[in-house]
């Protein structure tokens, strides 16, 4: 048995130390954000399937830990999922993690390129409307998250 005290690089519950959490009201984590470092062939390196899965690892520890609070069919019924998003470089991925029947789905919802020349702003404003879209399915969970009945 080791009576090491957990490393501060570990979260309870949880694998690896990852970027950011998006929680509401500091209880009900919905979403988890890594940023990777920038190379030439981002999707091909090691570095990023370590980020990638340490990611959805992340997400699927909060996916179950809110349906341990909440219960599987609220869960379904109400469409309540878990955001992850990867940004590495100038490439940025938007995942999603929900019930579907009796399974765990992920997906991507959406990659985008940001490029940094004026002439390219059309990707940028693309990124935007993902980010605005994204703002409105936080909200809509959220809600749901409010009106459960409480004991």
């Amino acid at each position: 048995m080791n009576d090491a005290p957990e490393s501060p690089d570990k979260k309870a519950g949880q694998g690896g130390r990852i970027d950011a959490i998006i929680t509401y009201n500091g209880l009900h984590e919905l979403g988890a954000v890594e940023a990777a470092k920038n190379q030439n062939r981002p999707f091909h390196s090691s570095k990023f399937n370590k980020d990638q899965f340490k990611l959805f690892r992340t997400m699927h520890d909060m996916f179950g830990a809110l349906q341990k609070e909440f219960g599987s069919d609220f869960m379904r019924e109400k469409q309540i999922q878990v955001i992850g998003t990867l940004e590495q470089g100038l490439y940025w991925d938007i995942y999603g993690l929900q019930q579907i029947g009796s399974i765990c789905y992920l997906y991507r919802h959406c990659r985008h390129t940001i490029s940094p020349h004026r002439e390219k702003i059309a990707l940028f404003l693309e990124a935007m409307k993902s980010m605005a879209s994204l703002q409105q399915t936080m909200e809509n969970i959220t809600t749901e998250i409010d009106r459960f009945p409480r004991k």
